[in-house]
């Protein structure tokens, strides 16, 4: 019997070598959806940044901006459910892009726990530059990577 951690906090537990197989099968990270997505999502980063040229605003602000200048003004959780983004990342990325001048935040008049992010609309074309155009590009010319391809380092 071996010693497994079985969280990022240390603690272990005895597992044996038999837990860790699956019908005479060694469980490997390449078969875990989640790893693979999370393959899938570096390539997609990397796409942006090789087509954008830059590293000013991340593929995340970006969908943030694009969001805000598409549907006008919405609350932390209606962005977190529009970019797909979970809201504790959401709510560490606004106060951050308010800072840089990317986003104007105040206290929703409906409820006065929520905060309204707004992309002032010139200032969003300026931040939004030509990635947009870029990016519309390569979403048409985007092909999904063989599962290969995706876990090469």
């Amino acid at each position: 019997m071996a010693k497994k951690p079985l969280s990022s906090f240390g603690s272990t537990q005895t597992i044996s070598e038999e837990s860790y197989a699956i019908a005479g099968k060694t469980l490997r990270l390449e078969e875990f959806p989640g790893f693979l997505l999370r393959c899938a999502s570096n390539a997609a980063d990397l796409a942006y940044y090789q087509a954008v040229g830059d590293t000013d605003i991340t593929p995340r602000q970006f969908a943030v901006l694009l969001s805000l200048k598409n549907h006008g003004s919405k609350t932390q959780r209606q962005l977190s459910i529009m970019t797909r983004i979970d809201s504790s990342t959401i709510n560490e990325m606004i106060p951050r892009m308010v800072k840089r001048g990317l986003l104007v935040s105040k206290r929703s008049v409906l409820d006065r726990r929520a905060l309204v992010v707004t992309c002032d609309l010139p200032l969003c074309r300026v931040a939004l530059g030509n990635r947009e155009p870029v990016c519309r590009a390569q979403l048409l010319g985007y092909r999904l990577h063989p599962r290969e391809q995706l876990l090469e380092p």
